[in-house]
């Protein structure tokens, strides 16, 4: 389980990496530093695994984006530079509850956020008309 977020978060940080070209080189070698360890510790579990082949292409990703920062122009001559890390048969199925959770996630904060809208402007409303106090109390915190 670990491996699948582990290559989630890698996927991640490349889409973010494809954006940091605009900032200062020294951020840009901030960011690589910091993110190094996610890369080497999903290859180390790769491995461990006995996924060679995976761990390589982990390790790939993380080499062209130092050589880039260093030359800046890996990238744009390497077309499988802006490979993301795939998911196994294995993995996939996990990925797959794990977006549906994350949307579903997202749709119920979406949704409360609705509803506290609407009970702050229920709250506004009834202070300034002739409710009395004990009605407005009576409105429900969950609203």
């Amino acid at each position: 389980m670990a491996i699948v977020f582990y290559k989630q978060s890698v996927n991640v940080r490349e889409s973010i990496r494809q954006g940091i070209h605009k900032l200062p080189r020294e951020q840009q070698e901030s960011y690589i530093k910091s993110v190094a360890d996610t890369y080497r510790a999903l290859a180390d579990l790769l491995l461990k695994q006995d996924r060679v082949l995976e761990a390589q292409q982990v390790l790939d990703l993380l080499k062209v984006q130092e050589l880039e920062d260093y030359l800046h122009t890996v990238r744009s001559a390497n077309p499988q530079a802006n490979q993301k890390v795939s998911f196994n048969a294995l993995e996939q199925p996990v990925i797959k509850n794990l977006d549906e959770f994350n949307q579903r996630a997202i749709d119920l904060g979406t949704e409360l956020t609705k509803l506290e809208d609407k009970k702050t402007a229920l709250r506004q409303t009834s202070s300034g008309s002739s409710l009395s106090a004990s009605r407005n109390r009576r409105l429900p915190n969950s609203l």
